[in-house]
C-alpha cells in the first residue's frame, strides 16, 4: 500500500506538470510559416538574399524546435520568423520595382545608343573590303538588339532582363568604339 501512494503521488505529479507544461502555439506557427512561404512567393531569395536568408534561418530554427517539442520558445522562434518573412518579402518588393526601373532605363539607353551605331555600321559596310574592322559580329549585334529589349521588356524575371540588357548595352557600346577606333564616326 506504500508503494501504491508513492506511485499514485508521482502519476499525480507528472500529470500536473504535462498539464502545465508549454502549450505549441498552433496560431503563431501558422502565421508564421504563412509569411515565410509569401516570401518565397515573392522571389525573396532572388531579389533580397540577405534577408531571404535571416527569415530561412528563422524558419529553420523554428521547425527544429517543433521537431524537439520544446515549446516553451516556440512562440519567440515564431515571432522571429514572422518578422524576419515580412521583411524578406517587403525587400523583394522593393529590389523587384527597383530591377523594373532599371530594365526601363537600359531599355530607353540601348534604343538611344542604337541609331548611332548603325550609322557607324553604315558607313563601315560602305567601306566594304577597305574596312578596317569586321562588321559581320557588329551587324549581327545590332540584328539582335531590338528583340533581345522587346524579350526583356515582356519580361517578369526582371533581375535577368537587367542582365541581358546591361550585357547587351556593354556590347553595344563596344561595338561603337570598335567603329570610331576604326574612323567611322557618327
Amino acid at each position: 500500500m506504500k508503494y501504491f501512494k508513492v506511485i499514485l503521488a508521482a502519476l499525480a505529479v507528472v500529470a500536473l506538470l504535462v498539464a502545465c507544461g508549454p502549450k505549441l502555439p498552433q496560431a503563431e506557427v501558422d502565421a508564421a510559416t504563412k509569411a515565410f512561404e509569401e516570401a518565397k512567393a515573392a522571389k525573396a531569395e532572388a531579389y533580397a538574399p540577405n534577408e531571404y536568408k535571416a527569415a530561412s534561418d528563422a524558419y529553420n530554427k523554428l521547425q527544429d524546435n517543433l521537431k524537439a517539442k520544446d515549446y516553451g520558445k516556440t512562440k519567440d522562434l515564431a515571432d522571429a520568423l514572422l518578422n524576419a518573412s515580412n521583411k524578406a518579402k517587403e525587400a523583394a518588393k522593393a529590389s523587384m520595382e527597383a530591377a523594373k526601373a532599371g530594365v526601363a532605363k537600359l531599355a530607353d539607353e540601348i534604343t538611344a545608343l542604337l541609331p548611332d551605331v548603325k550609322v557607324q555600321l553604315g558607313k563601315a559596310e560602305k567601306a566594304g573590303a577597305r574596312a578596317k574592322i569586321d562588321v559581320k559580329p557588329i551587324k549581327e549585334l545590332v540584328n539582335s538588339v531590338e528583340k533581345t529589349v522587346s524579350d526583356a521588356k515582356a519580361s517578369s524575371d526582371y533581375l535577368d532582363a537587367k542582365n541581358k540588357l546591361t550585357t547587351l548595352k556593354e556590347d553595344l557600346e563596344k561595338a561603337q568604339k570598335a567603329l570610331n577606333d576604326a574612323g567611322y564616326k557618327k
